[in-house]
């Protein structure tokens, strides 16, 4: 349960204090240039001294690096500040026939390591991604989720094979670095059928419903 809900606030870090202040300075900065601007598109001898301190500060060299640190220690700040939507390193195990302690549903028994949504790359910044990850064994059975008629099958030398299975109401599900694929174009498939195997160690899956993605696991977990 969220404290927050009952009345409990977590106070703020001494970080989460300097990013504040950071920000705040920059919001300051960014009001003070636009004033500057609005002055030097004046006429007259204070907009022809403002004009050409504005072009000094253009053409100066400057060394940023500093603001590039602040920006990255802002982006590693994003989860404890509450910013829904970003998501930290998962380590949960899944597995097709639901056994206790992990997860069912999902196309592959495995390790869950990449989830879907906003997620933080190596140097902390963001990024969004699509679908979700397995860590699974080389080879493992690879299942449809639910029932319904493959649309595609592609076999692609550098991520292996795609299958693309629609379902009813609407939705479709993407099965990524396959091999050994046991179905083809037009073909119905049941709920649990194998598809194909892992070509690798780690195995993509994607979920559609009408026009826009969703999270794999909450939709299957339902």
């Amino acid at each position: 349960m969220n404290r927050s809900l009952l009345g409990y606030t977590r106070p703020e870090s001494a970080r989460v204090r300097r990013l504040k202040n950071f920000c705040l300075r920059l919001a300051a900065a960014v009001i003070i240039f636009g004033m500057i601007v609005l002055v030097s598109a004046s006429g007259g001898s204070s907009g022809q001294a403002v004009r050409e301190g504005v072009s000094y500060v253009l053409t100066k060299d400057y060394d940023f690096s500093g603001y590039e640190k602040k920006m990255r220690e802002a982006i590693s700040l994003l989860p404890e500040l509450s910013v829904p939507g970003i998501k930290r390193d998962l380590e949960v195990r899944v597995s097709t026939s639901g056994t206790s302690g992990g997860m069912s549903g999902l196309p592959a028994s495995g390790e869950l390591v990449r989830g879907f949504g906003w997620q933080k790359d190596d140097s902390n910044w963001p990024y969004y991604y699509e679908g979700v990850e397995l860590s699974v064994d080389k080879g493992a059975f690879v299942r449809a989720v639910l029932p319904g008629k493959v649309v595609r099958v592609v076999t692609d030398e550098e991520r292996g094979g795609v299958v693309i299975i629609e379902h009813a109401q609407d939705c479709a599900t993407l099965y990524r670095w396959l091999e050994d694929i046991e179905v083809k174009t037009g073909q119905d498939v049941t709920d649990d059928q194998v598809i194909g195997t892992a070509a690798d160690t780690i195995l993509y899956f994607q979920f559609r419903e009408g026009d826009r993605l969703v999270d794999p696991v909450s939709r299957l977990q339902k």
